[in-house]
């Protein structure tokens, strides 16, 4: 089976801060799509061309909260410029919550009004987790209570946050069914390897078992699939090992 595969920019930000070689790299590596919100800018109609030349799509970006909520119409123009219509909230900061309920249904509803607006423009909202949002409330995760209390809001899975957090992507993917239209596609190593990598992997060389993942993501309405590598030794090798292992699958 063959899924659709892009590359978070992140993954290959030691490369260069040069954000056009990037995207060279990402093409050359396979990837038919990049996921941006890394690296110095370029004017919108600039990186719309570098990624026409090298034949790739922007398929979604990552937007920092304070940009949604004080600068959301800048930030909507310069994804359509690109002809990207999803937008992902990539990281809370800790002050935004504390260890209750409340605090999360409090978020939501925080978010519930830009989730709205996008939507209202025709964008696609998705949230990121990482894995403090996997602290349980009565029989919730925090993530379920964020999103079953944001209805307009996705979610973009990323499985080695999963591994992490003890928590089965699986359950995630069936419930949220409709509601992720990206995920990441990050390994975790073996325990104790990959010490100098924060404990990632490359795509493959580690323990997650991709192929029921890969296909439930699908069955779940998943889009796009998303490599990324937080500490990458060598972010290049990362990039094409990555796509070579996904590819055959």
């Amino acid at each position: 089976m063959t899924y659709p595969l892009a590359i978070q920019l992140y993954t290959l930000r030691h490369v260069s801060d040069d954000l056009g070689e990037l995207v060279r790299i990402s093409a050359e590596a396979g990837y038919a799509g990049v996921e941006g919100g890394y690296g110095p800018g370029l004017e919108a109609e600039e990186l719309r061309d570098v990624l026409a030349e090298h034949g790739v799509k922007m398929v979604s970006a990552h937007v920092a909260l304070d940009a949604l909520e004080t600068n959301l119409e800048d930030a909507v123009r310069y994804q359509k410029t690109l002809g990207n219509d999803t937008i992902i909230l990539p990281w809370l900061d800790k002050s935004l919550f504390s260890d209750t309920r409340e605090s999360w249904e409090a978020l939501a509803k925080r978010l519930t009004p830009i989730a709205e607006k996008l939507q209202d423009k025709g964008m696609t909202f998705l949230y990121h987790n990482h894995s403090f949002e996997f602290d349980k409330y009565e029989e919730d995760l925090a993530l379920e209570v964020l999103l079953d209390n944001t209805p307009s809001m996705g979610l973009e899975l990323d499985i080695g946050w999963c591994q992490e957090g003890g928590v089965d992507p699986l359950m995630l993917l069936e419930k949220y069914s409709g509601q992720v239209s990206r995920i990441h596609v990050k390994d975790r190593a073996p325990e104790g390897q990959n010490v100098d990598q924060g404990g990632w992997a490359d795509v493959g060389d580690g323990v997650i078992d991709w192929g029921p993942i890969l296909k439930a993501a699908q069955g779940a309405g998943c889009d796009w699939f998303i490599v990324e590598h937080d500490e990458p030794a060598d972010p290049l090798q990362t990039a094409k090992r990555s796509f070579d292992y996904l590819s055959k699958l």
